[in-house]
């Protein structure tokens, strides 16, 4: 039954004109959920809903909800009618849109739904906002047909129709835009155009084809070039702001896609980055080789966090002198100065010493806080978070950081610790930072503790992190070639991030500009590990590498069949 119900709903969708061919190809930004009635059911039946219904959740709920419901009662006294309202009339595809018409000075803003058969609770709607809008605040109504479609506007008295914005309701199809020009932009595009449209602009159909397909709840895309174009023609950018951007890299930015599935067994999001040529600038942050790369195999198994990335350091230090210099002709000489005087005064050559030694892979785990709710450090979100990064050449690195931190740090404590020289770093928040270096790694820690357990784990044979069934299952969701890599164990890691907001909370109930805030957002009711972990399994991610752009790949595992427990929302 449930394929069945899926199958029309797709059919359903499928059959109506898409919005995107309604819109011109001048479309910068375009927002869309794909159809409203397939992403309500798909949600009602997913662990995600079981988990909102859940008794413990709505505990945590009650209090933001309360004050929602206030609010919402606020802005129904004020017009006799709220947002939710305009919401639950949403049937089928609903988008929104920025359109930069050439020459315009700004994007115009267009919105457009698919109400199904709730043409007359609309119609119900705008009798109550006309009634806001016309008698209360004095504005003046009128009308248009274009195209045998009723335009209906809202303009002050002193101001230009044509000019002002308005909606109409066509069939099923409801829209509302900032001008008229952009409404009737609209009904002209009612039968199919072979060009001239978002859909057949060969950027957004490449663009949408790298990510996925019309089946997925959320897409989302970004137009670079036309915002591009947009603000130079209207004066935003000039040639020494477009000069910044080009060595930047920024630039060579093509288009950008999201896109999010509601998936039985998982919460699906891609994206993905167009880049025309090679990657430069900044961009070169996100040229890293593609391997099997994985997660630190030090990493305790309770970590809430892992990952890995692959970036050149040495070549990205290249990369940000030559930027540098193409921003500003002899940036990088002014660079180098800094840094023989850094070399004068420590005998450290920062490039040569520090920066050439160094790997391509770069790892991270964290832990929870040991602190409690009422540690100030816990409650400013001091995770325990651990780094390392590869050594090619240990010796020549580990010279010039005791030369570096002997010169800046005289008195700085060390340890020995199973045999590695640990180096303590003193500060006055709350944490013991500390730093090591092993044989082919540099470890950089907020607290000793965790650099001692990478110590005492590297290279052994314990078990940790990656030997747990559900992490394994979880990595091999995604695409075994990439850049970046990272796991949560999204129940432990939300669990002790609550205990952070719940100090957080606490630190701002102290000021009474704040204290209503903090109130409302009890984090201390928030479900424990053991509730989510009914409904919330591993959230993974990843970064590969293409000829054309990066993609994003990130999975949020649900368990299946989950259902809330006796006791909660219905």
């Amino acid at each position: 039954m449930r394929t069945l119900l899926s199958a029309l709903l797709f059919a359903t969708v499928a059959a109506a004109q898409a919005f995107d061919e309604l819109l011109p190809d001048s479309t910068v930004i375009y927002v869309s959920i794909e159809n409203v009635a397939r992403t309500q059911e798909r949600w009602g039946q997913s662990p995600l809903a079981a988990l909102w219904k859940d008794e413990a959740m709505q505990g945590f709920l009650e209090k933001p909800r309360t004050a929602w419901d206030e609010w919402m009662e606020e802005i129904r006294r004020e017009g006799d009618f709220t947002p939710e309202d305009v919401l639950d009339l949403l049937s089928g595809q609903a988008i929104l849109a920025a359109v930069w018409p050439q020459g315009a000075d700004t994007p115009k803003l267009l919105a457009l739904a698919d109400i199904g058969e709730n043409g007359e609770k609309l119609r119900e709607l705008v009798a109550k906002i006309e009634k806001h809008v016309v008698e209360e605040k004095g504005n003046r109504r009128d009308e248009e047909e274009f195209h045998g479609v009723k335009i209906v506007r809202y303009t002050k008295p002193d101001e230009d129709a044509e000019e002002a914005g308005g909606w109409f309701l066509d069939g099923s199809t409801f829209a509302m835009a900032e001008n008229t020009d952009a409404l009737k932009d609209v009904l002209a595009r009612k039968e199919p155009k072979e060009e001239g449209t978002l859909a057949t602009r060969e950027l957004y159909r490449r663009t949408r084809g790298r990510i996925g397909a019309r089946a997925a709840d959320f897409f989302a895309y970004v137009d670079a070039p036309n915002i591009l174009k947009g603000l130079q023609d209207s004066g935003e950018i000039d040639a020494d702001v477009m000069r910044i951007l080009d060595a930047l890299g920024v630039s060579a930015v093509e288009a950008a896609a999201l896109e999010v599935a509601i998936e039985p067994g998982g919460l699906m999001m891609r994206m993905f980055l167009g880049v025309k040529g090679p990657k430069a600038g900044i961009l070169k942050l996100l040229d890293g080789k593609n391997s099997e790369l994985t997660p630190p195999r030090y990493a305790p198994a309770d970590a809430l966090t892992a990952g890995a990335y692959t970036l050149d350091l040495p070549a990205l230090y290249e990369e940000a002198r030559k930027v540098a210099d193409r921003i500003q002709e002899g940036s990088s000489a002014q660079i180098d100065a800094v840094l023989g005087m850094i070399k004068a005064q420590t005998g450290v050559d920062v490039a040569a010493d520090l920066i050439a030694p160094l790997g391509s892979e770069i790892a991270y785990h964290t832990s929870a806080p040991t602190g409690g709710a009422g540690d100030d450090a816990t409650a400013l979100g001091m995770a325990r978070v651990a780094f390392s990064i590869q050594l090619k050449d240990r010796e020549r690195f580990e010279a010039a950081l005791d030369k570096l931190f002997t010169a800046a740090m005289p008195g700085m404590a060390t340890q020995d610790y199973l045999g590695v020289k640990l180096r303590l770093i003193p500060t006055r928040m709350g944490v013991q930072p500390a730093l090591a270096v092993l044989p082919d790694r540099f470890l950089f820690g907020l607290a000793a503790d965790d650099v001692k357990d990478v110590i005492a784990r590297f290279g052994k044979e314990t078990k940790g992190f990656l030997d747990r069934e559900d992490i394994a299952k979880a990595l091999a969701s995604l695409p075994a070639q990439r850049f970046a890599v990272s796991v949560e164990d999204l129940p432990k890691s939300l669990s002790a991030a609550s205990s952070s907001l719940a100090g957080a909370m606490g630190l701002l109930a102290r000021s009474r500009e704040t204290r209503r805030f903090a109130q409302v957002m009890d984090f201390s009711r928030f479900p424990s590990a053991e509730v989510l972990a009914k409904y919330l399994g591993m959230n993974v991610a990843c970064l590969v590498n293409e000829e054309d752009g990066v993609s994003y790949l990130g999975v949020l595992h649900l368990v299946e069949g989950a259902s809330a427990p006796e006791g909660g929302e219905k």
